[in-house]
């Protein structure tokens, strides 16, 4: 079996039995894993990762990267000890609680310090590194006060009475997500050292010898060049979870978004992330971080 071809429940091979074990992972051929337990199908990919001279570097640390899809939460993991991969669809942010493996350390696509007034510091060096057109990605954390609207209306009329400035429309689409998330943390240490915020397309940047992708992401081109750095990190794990992960709940730019945090989680346990904003960290008012990890 090689690498590009995944093994869904249903197609047990004979010398097993020609029946999944209910409720149990099993290895497949060449390090395939493939679980009934998810609600959605759960697909672990022998996608080898140490490509960077890393291997033996951190080998029990399980990574993840996050980013918030349609149906609820894309997470991909990989495991330290044998370099597998696994994509699935998270309902809610709190079910990371009920992987296995639990990740060590989770990157997540959306705010976690957020401001009670002004634009974050984190943000502005991003878009600094980034550069037109690149850096219109990276649009500014809501204030806190404007989490607890109740419309987009009254969000805006927080915004511009204590900063000054409007929420984009597109910012109150995902403040349902950044509200879960920030009650999920709930001010508790433990967990926000545990999840910390990326963003996608600066990790891009890293990841392309500190050059900016050239396209959209959302563009044929785009994917394209995004892709191919992924593929240089994970082989045909992209493609493989692409193939399987259910297109109702999440899109590409979605599963692009969620490697690119992975990548970035691996930096971090490595020792070589770079931390937005450089210097002493930045804390909000309910002790996060207002950070950025690249």
């Amino acid at each position: 079996m090689g690498l590009g071809r995944l093994l869904l429940p249903g197609r047990w091979p004979q010398r097993h039995g020609g029946r999944m074990p209910r409720g149990r992972t099993a290895v497949v051929g060449d390090g395939f894993f493939v679980t009934k337990r998810s609600r959605y199908i759960n697909t672990f990919f022998g996608a080898k990762i140490f490509r960077h001279g890393l291997v033996g570097a951190y080998p029990v640390t399980v990574i993840a990267g996050v980013d918030g899809c349609r149906g609820g939460w894309l997470c991909v993991l990989r495991n330290g000890n044998d370099g597998l991969v696994q994509a699935t669809v998270l309902e809610r942010i709190g079910d990371l609680l009920t992987l296995c493996p639990r990740p060590d350390l989770v990157l997540i696509d959306m705010p976690i310090g957020l401001p009670d007034a002004g634009p974050r510091e984190c943000d502005r060096q991003a878009r600094r590194l980034l550069q037109p057109p690149r850096s219109s990605s990276v649009f500014s954390a809501p204030i806190r006060p404007a989490l607890h609207a109740r419309s987009y209306q009254e969000a805006c009329a927080i915004g511009s009475r204590i900063d000054g400035r409007k929420l984009t429309k597109q910012l109150w689409g995902i403040v349902p997500k950044i509200r879960e998330l920030d009650s999920f943390l709930g001010g508790k240490a433990a967990r926000a050292g545990w999840i910390r915020e990326f963003h996608p397309e600066v990790s891009f940047w890293a990841w392309n010898g500190q050059k900016a992708m050239t396209h959209r992401k959302k563009s044929a081109a785009g994917r394209a060049e995004r892709e191919a750095l992924i593929q240089t990190y994970a082989g045909t794990g992209f493609k493989a979870a692409r193939s399987q992960l259910p297109r109702r709940h999440c899109q590409i730019d979605d599963l692009l978004d969620a490697f690119a945090g992975l990548w970035s989680a691996e930096r971090v346990v490595t020792g070589r992330a770079l931390v937005l904003p450089v210097g002493a960290p930045v804390f909000d008012s309910r002790g996060l971080r207002m950070e950025i990890v690249v």
